[in-house]
Order: C-alpha cells, then sequence, then structure tokens
C-alpha cells in the first residue's frame, strides 16, 4: 500500500511530527522554495528587494531537510506560478531517498499528463 501524497511543502513538517509513522512517500508538484524566492521571482530584476522586505518564517528548501522519507519532487518546465527551478531546489535540499522529475504543462496538471509516469517513479523508489 503506497502512502503517496501530493501536498504543499508546507504541510510536510505538519505530517513528519504527527503523521511520521504513517507517511511512506511524498510527492511535491509544483511549490515554492521559500517564500523570498517567489517573491523575488515575481518582481524581477528587484528580487533582492523583496528579499530584505519579506518576512519568512517557512522555507521548503530548508524545512525538507528535516524529513527522511522518501520523497519525488515534480516541477514544470512551463510552470509560471512556481517555476521549476525552485523545485531544483527543493531537491538539492533533499535527504536520499530523493528522485526529481521534470516534466512540462501548467502549474500542478502533472497528474493529467504523466500519472502512469509518476505512478511508475513512485513504485521505483519503493521498491529500493
Amino acid at each position: 500500500m503506497s502512502g503517496s501524497a501530493n501536498l504543499n511543502m508546507q504541510w510536510l513538517q505538519l505530517l513528519r511530527k504527527r503523521m511520521k509513522d504513517f507517511v511512506y512517500d511524498v510527492v511535491i508538484e509544483g511549490t515554492f522554495s521559500s517564500h523570498k524566492d517567489i517573491a523575488a521571482h515575481i518582481i524581477r530584476p528587484f528580487g533582492f528587494l523583496a528579499r530584505l522586505l519579506v518576512r519568512e518564517q517557512y522555507s521548503a528548501a530548508r524545512s525538507v531537510k528535516n524529513f527522511h522519507k522518501l520523497l519525488l519532487v515534480i516541477p514544470s518546465t512551463e510552470d509560471k506560478v512556481a517555476p521549476c527551478f525552485m523545485g531544483q531546489k527543493i531537491y538539492t535540499h533533499t535527504n536520499v531517498p530523493k528522485s526529481f522529475y521534470e516534466i512540462r504543462h501548467a502549474h500542478i496538471n502533472g497528474q493529467l499528463y504523466y500519472a502512469d509516469s509518476i505512478a511508475a517513479k513512485i513504485d521505483a523508489m519503493e521498491s529500493k
């Protein structure tokens, strides 16, 4: 039985604390690496101002370091809401076991276009 979940990273820390024995693997699709990163991305080329002005209590890229279950990060190269580089940043900060699967199409639509290959990625991770 797969404990897969498609979540926003904000819930990852809550799950880790409250449901750590029930969560087997997590799929993250189209999420922000941090509030500062998305603010800086939105107001380019003045992103440095956003980093100074945005208060951040939670960063997915920092929080994922505390997660020690299977993690599949799925960013989209065409996502204008949560750019692909943010998924790459989360993946870089993630503990193993982890997997990265870059897709195309709009924000959080991966399951519509890639359901079979996402399922295969999850199965491959669980079999390791």
